[in-house]
């Protein structure tokens, strides 16, 4: 059934004008008076609006209210349509870049349904935007109760081979969450492409989890690189109207702008109907890297728009993702700075004798506050003073654990993690620890890839206009 157009047809219907208002326009243009115009015209789909909204309201809060009306025929149809709606809104909750796309009528219903190894999966919606499609699935069983559902690629309808992909978006995911395979929930898959086809096959794996938890999966996927039996594999062939696509908006900025010295370019800002992408490029001469921000974008209005994380090309070009502002009536934006990291040139590395427990250099705020060998793991333990209170994060990153300034350890041979003080035994509550456990690591020396060397808080935020 497509519930969609269905909805659409009805509400068609609800907002027509009634016969005793034909030729009410035409009449009121002759008079040339357009505020009667206005008045005469707009009061039947005023008056059908705050209907249909009462209408919404009673079936979305009241099971007993929806049930009696998918029982009265035209009436139950719109009523099976709504409620059905209200899920995809409980859905994409938890994925705020798609919510606008859904309140705004964005999505596309579907039929398509397969049954594998008695698990029955049925793509429900689909939600298109340019360079990202997210497809929105139940899945049901009667002989697996804990399943995770993974998105294994999109593919070319004719060739067979998987559709240039897209990085730099950054997108929900569906993997790492079990489903009951009784309870209907609504899941969702999201890929990135580099150009949306018309038509596509979206393939999904479906693992047995047996009931082990979500973080004690994520943790031997880390240590053996090993995941649960695949039990069902789904292909779907997905067509996607372009008229449903709504198109983003790109505009040419070129401008600079300086931070402590660091020159900086903004190329453009894309408006996409599920989030903008701010993109900077760093001046050739610069002597640190932008690491990490506290960041925002606002409108004329004051209307602020969050920063999703960042992407940087291999061309040097870093690309900032916010909150879409598509369906607003913003006209102008700033980008509003309240902190920043900076890795200079010459601090990537800190190299730790492990052996007398010293560095050659540490970041602002970080020292070690205990280094150990038991049952051939070393153990680190360094303290974190945040710039900040509140703030926790980790200075080194795992996967680039150096032997030497060349090699790298394996990184399923170290563990790595990082806590604020309530959690902590060791410091008090402005304090952040980061520990590291190096497991058969048969030399005295590590050389450790730091995320950023020195931080700047401003007390009065930074702002720069975007033109």
């Amino acid at each position: 059934m497509q519930r969609n157009q269905e909805y659409k047809d009805l509400l068609h219907e609800l907002g027509n004008t009634p016969p005793s208002l034909n030729g009410a326009v035409e009449r009121a243009k002759a008079r040339d008076k357009k505020r009667n115009l206005r008045r005469m015209y707009m009061m039947p789909v005023s008056t059908a609006a705050a209907l249909m909204f009462l209408f919404v309201a009673m079936v979305n809060v009241s099971p007993v209210v929806a049930s009696a009306m998918e029982q009265i025929p035209v009436i139950g149809r719109l009523a099976e349509t709504v409620n059905f709606t209200a899920s995809i809104r409980d859905t994409v909750a938890r994925t705020p870049s798609l919510q606008p796309m859904v309140e705004h009528g964005h999505y596309i219903s579907t039929d398509l349904e397969q049954t594998i190894n008695g698990i029955t999966m049925r793509i429900e919606y689909i939600i298109a935007a340019p360079n990202v499609l997210t497809a929105l699935f139940t899945i049901e069983s009667e002989n697996y109760n804990f399943m995770d559902v993974q998105l294994k690629g999109i593919y070319d309808v004719n060739t067979g081979e998987p559709l240039e992909s897209r990085a730099s978006v950054v997108i929900p995911s569906a993997q790492w969450r079990t489903f009951s395979g009784d309870d209907g929930e609504m899941g969702f898959l999201t890929a990135g492409v580099a150009q949306l086809p018309e038509q596509l096959i979206l393939t999904a794996v479906v693992r047995d989890t047996a009931g082990i938890p979500i973080p004690e999966l994520r943790a031997q996927y880390a240590l053996t690189g090993q995941q649960r039996p695949i039990i069902a594999e789904f292909s779907f062939l997905l067509e996607i109207c372009p008229e449903n696509v709504p198109q983003s908006e790109v505009l040419e900025l070129n401008q600079n702008f300086e931070i402590d010295g660091q020159i900086f370019m903004l190329n453009n800002l894309i408006i996409n109907p599920t989030f903008m992408q701010l993109n900077v490029e760093a001046d050739a001469n610069n002597t640190a890297l932008l690491s990490m921000m506290d960041i925002h974008l606002r409108n004329e209005m004051g209307e602020r728009f969050r920063w999703n994380g960042s992407f940087t090309n291999e061309d040097g070009v870093t690309a900032l993702f916010f909150e879409s502002a598509f369906f607003t009536e913003s006209e102008s934006f700033e980008l509003v700075i309240t902190h920043i990291s900076w890795l200079d040139n010459d601090r990537e590395r800190v190299r730790i004798d492990l052996a007398e427990g010293t560095a050659d250099w540490f970041p602002e705020n970080v020292e070690i506050h205990d280094i150990w060998l038991e049952d051939d793991v070393w153990n680190l333990i360094f303290r974190i003073q945040p710039i900040r209170p509140g703030m926790s994060y980790g200075i080194f990153h795992s996967f680039f654990l150096y032997r030497d300034q060349h090699e790298t350890w394996d990184h399923r041979r170290a563990g790595l993690s990082w806590h604020n003080s309530s959690e902590s035994r060791y410091f008090n509550n402005s304090t952040n620890r980061q520990t590291i456990r190096l497991y058969d690591f048969p030399y005295d020396v590590v050389y450790f890839a730091v995320s950023h060397s020195r931080q700047m808080l401003f007390d009065t935020p930074l702002v720069v206009q975007v033109k």
